[in-house]
């Protein structure tokens, strides 16, 4: 199984609203994106049938598998780490902050969010990793 990227971004989010307009505003940038409800679908997508994304938007709070879940069982698995992974969340605090940074997480969004700042972070770091993969080779 390939650990090339398959799509650009996938977003994970239990709340249909959230990722069907995330998911908009990003392919209107001409970005492919996938989406899973919940973070066991999203384990699913990325384990079983072979989805790698560049980029991840993970929200915290969702039945099956919620995004800690998710972060923390990627970050263990070496052929999944340079998938960028950014939560998306409501949790703003700062504990929730410090904690997605010591599990690996490369960003944080928090709702709601504009067009503009999605598509900003979004672009951040897509750039940072290719920069980042450029100057390690």
């Amino acid at each position: 199984m390939s650990t090339e990227p398959s799509c650009d971004i996938l977003v994970v989010d239990d709340e249909h609203d959230t990722f069907y307009i995330a998911q908009k505003i990003l392919e209107k940038e001409n970005f492919t994106v996938m989406t899973a409800a919940n973070g066991e679908e999203a384990l699913q997508l990325i384990k079983e049938r072979g989805v790698i994304p560049r980029l991840m938007l993970l929200d915290i709070m969702m039945p099956k598998g919620d995004g800690w879940f998710v972060l923390e069982t990627l970050r263990k698995d070496e052929k999944y780490k340079k998938i960028i992974i950014v939560l998306f969340t409501v949790k703003g605090f700062m504990k929730d902050i410090e904690r997605a940074k010591a599990l690996g997480a490369d960003g944080y969004i928090t709702k709601p969010f504009t067009a503009d700042k999605l598509v900003e972070n979004v672009r951040e770091r897509l750039k940072s990793s290719k920069e980042h993969k450029k100057n390690t080779v």
